[in-house]
């Protein structure tokens, strides 16, 4: 006999599975924002600034923090 708490955890499971595939597109996407910052700031000669930080700056702290809990596991 199916109990819904089996179908529960098929749903939970699949879930998963589509949440570890998007994380792992993450790091390709970090790379593309990065280039694209660039290409504006070339553009337009200036630089892209989120709450007076400059934006590339964060995204690199972003790409170092994930290859460090790479690293760590």
């Amino acid at each position: 006999m199916i109990t819904g708490t089996g179908r529960g955890a098929h749903l939970n499971l699949k879930h998963a599975e589509k949440a570890g595939v998007l994380v792992q597109k993450i790091p390709t996407m970090i790379d593309n924002l990065i280039d694209k910052t660039f290409a504006w700031e070339d553009e337009s000669n200036t630089p892209f600034l989120y709450d007076v930080v400059h934006m590339v700056a964060i995204l690199e702290e972003q790409k170092l923090g994930r290859v460090q809990k790479e690293e760590d596991k």
